[in-house]
């Protein structure tokens, strides 16, 4: 047994001496994982788009419309950036990149307010950039709503009642949303969970891939683990030594994220933090297992950087997080039940974001262990198989 555990050290020791020793392998294990989280971070800190820059088209240019674009300037969320003269010129300034979108008030907007008949304006939002388009879209809605009980208030003075009573009765029933969980429904409280999650497991994937890629092309395996034609390891103490190596580094590095980078960016924390070193743990092995596994599919380095690069935006979307599970097709949902970042987003995000206990997602931690027995047996055969290629 005291023979099983040194072989365990001496793997997991070879393993990092390689590692550190060669800067791409460092960068992508432990590199990556700091600069993404850092990056995302700084970009939606502040957690809303404000005064997104709009052209207003004014046709009307009466009382009435310059009411409305009064209310479009007193919204937060969207910014008068010039006046156009006519809708060409509205497109002109959008195309330079001048603006985001676009507010015509049509001729004849101040008449039909007057007439009692719906006076109609239009919002040209750019559809290409989603967070342009939501704030485009919401803060012209805002304006509208601020313009239609400020004209209801003035017909019930008119037609005699108090002002107290018309501003009631412009408005009778007042909403008050309440974003749960997600107090100022902002992209980083969404966003940022969730993918760093998945970074874990695309760069723990992407290192030991790598590493396998650049031992075959090396020829290194037979150097590393052989006594001529004799193993020096058994298969299950490479794996133990190579998990014990992964494990150490991810958990240092999940000890940065959730104290230090949440903290610094002040991002919601509403886990307990045992719980959530006990969740993370199988989510790391079945990524390690899962790593192992696929080893043999890689016969050069580059092979798995470009493999799990272009994998990542498909296995966010199959989390459910970004892309909601009922427009899935159900094989695709089976499918991401494999993966070990689908669970692992929803137990993180109900955790860590929500607030969740424990025992609320034990289903996700029972997943996780469920895969990691999968893929601790699937990673034995992979190990043979390295084995028997480099064994002559």
């Amino acid at each position: 047994m005291r023979k099983f555990f040194v072989n365990i050290y001496k793997v997991s020791a070879l393993e990092w001496n390689f590692i550190r020793r060669d800067k791409p392998l460092l960068i992508v294990l432990i590199g990556a994982l700091i600069a993404y989280s850092l990056i995302y971070s700084v970009i939606y800190a502040p957690e809303i788009y404000t005064e997104v820059k709009v052209a207003v088209v004014d046709n009307d240019r009466t009382a009435e419309s310059r009411k409305m674009i009064r209310s479009l300037n007193a919204s937060p969320l969207i910014e008068k950036a010039a006046t156009a003269t006519s809708l060409e010129e509205a497109k002109e300034m959008f195309l330079r990149r001048e603006v985001s979108g676009i507010i015509v008030i049509p001729s004849g907007f101040e008449k039909d307010i007057m007439s009692g008949i719906k006076a109609n304006f239009a919002v040209y939002a750019d559809g290409s950039y989603f967070l342009a388009y939501k704030q485009t879209f919401f803060g012209a809605i805002d304006a509208m709503l601020a313009e239609n009980n400020n004209i209801e208030t003035e017909r019930f003075m008119l037609a005699g009642k108090s002002e107290k009573d018309a501003t009631f009765l412009s408005e009778p029933l007042k909403l008050k949303a309440q974003f749960m969980f997600n107090r100022y429904s902002g992209y980083a409280t969404f966003l940022i969970p969730s993918i760093l999650i998945l970074i874990i497991q695309q760069t723990l994937l992407i290192a030991i891939g790598m590493i396998s890629g650049l031992w075959s092309e090396r020829k290194l395996y037979r150097e590393k683990y052989f006594n001529g034609a004799i193993p020096k390891f058994s298969v299950t103490e490479i794996i133990g030594g190579k998990t014990l190596l992964y494990v150490g580094i991810e958990l240092l590095l999940f000890f940065y994220i959730i104290f230090i980078e949440y903290k610094l960016f002040n991002f919601p924390f509403r886990a307990d933090s045992l719980d959530l070193f006990i969740f993370i743990l199988p989510y790391l092995l079945a990524c390690i297992f899962l790593g192992i596994t696929l080893s043999p599919l890689f016969r050069y380095r580059e092979t798995s950087i470009i493999t799990f690069f272009a994998t990542s935006i498909p296995l966010i979307m199959l989390t459910g997080i970004s892309w909601s599970e009922q427009a899935i097709p159900k094989a695709l949902i089976l499918f991401g039940d494999i993966i070990p970042s689908t669970p692992a987003v929803n137990g993180f995000v109900r955790m860590q974001t929500m607030g969740a206990s424990f025992s609320d997602i034990l289903p996700e931690y029972i997943h996780l262990w469920i895969l990691c027995g999968i893929f601790f047996i699937t990673s034995i055969f992979s190990i043979k198989v390295l084995l028997n290629r480099h064994s002559k």
